[in-house]
């Protein structure tokens, strides 16, 4: 076992159009904001908890990397916020050291880490649109646009934990299957297997975007309910 790793999470985003995302600054600047400001928060807090499970279970690393930030430069990096607001896919990065972790299950317990806290922002967007219809908030611009932000906050937020739970590295649902699996994290840290590997990863990418409708069918219905008109 190498003496750190990098949990990488990718995130992919908005490619429901032909064009680029940055498009939409033209044709609907509040969702492009909106879009950046919930992916750039998201996934900070997501590799925080990356993090904060790790000191928790006796690896340091992400606090002598410097990484237990807010700062989401540290966590993303320019390239990626570039990427963000260009083409809508971003990514985000945590230190660890697996060797540090004092839990059988201590690299599945920190790779699931972020995609439950992408479960519980989800929560907080869907609960809050679903309130803000109950309570008649949405009659005002404010309160629209509010539930307009809250709706796509939780449905990427959504989006972004089923994508990286998927098993296929470097996503987070392959470091948990591996610390379940030892066939599969000899396979995946097998040299000779990398290149299949690396060609699962982008078919996942690219098949990515039809987990938005099944996200949204699974969403509406909560979200209605909460609202009281389901």
């Amino acid at each position: 076992m190498v003496s750190a790793m990098i949990l990488t999470d990718p995130l992919t985003l908005v490619p429901l159009h032909l064009g680029l995302f940055i498009e939409t600054i033209g044709t609907d600047l509040p969702f492009f904001l909106t879009v950046v400001v919930t992916v750039v928060f998201s996934i900070t807090l997501h590799e925080l908890a990356h993090g904060y499970a790790a000191i928790r279970l006796g690896d340091d690393t992400p606090i002598r990397t410097g990484h237990m930030t807010l700062n989401p430069i540290v966590h993303m990096g320019p390239f990626s916020l570039i990427a963000l607001a260009i083409a809508g896919i971003a990514w985000g990065s945590m230190p660890i050291d697996p060797s540090r972790i004092r839990h059988k299950y201590g690299e599945a317990i920190v790779a699931a880490a972020g995609p439950a806290t992408n479960l519980l922002l989800a929560a907080v967007g869907v609960v809050g649109y679903g309130l803000l219809i109950r309570f008649g908030l949405t009659s005002s611009n404010i309160g629209d646009n509010a539930a307009d932000f809250l709706w796509t906050f939780g449905f990427i937020n959504a989006a972004l934990m089923v994508f990286n739970l998927l098993p296929v590295p470097p996503l987070d649902g392959s470091h948990i299957l591996a610390n379940f699996n030892d066939g599969y994290a000899r396979f995946i840290s097998n040299p000779s297997n990398q290149g299949l590997v690396f060609i699962l990863f982008p078919i996942a990418f690219l098949l990515s975007s039809r987990f938005f409708a099944v996200i949204g069918d699974i969403l509406n219905p909560i979200a209605r309910f909460i609202a009281g008109t389901g």
